[in-house]
């Protein structure tokens, strides 16, 4: 649960650069 957080959140932060 919590690895399947961060990479979520990781895919945020590259969506927001985008």
């Amino acid at each position: 649960m919590y690895f399947n957080f961060i990479k979520i959140n990781k895919f945020s932060e590259e969506m927001e650069e985008i």
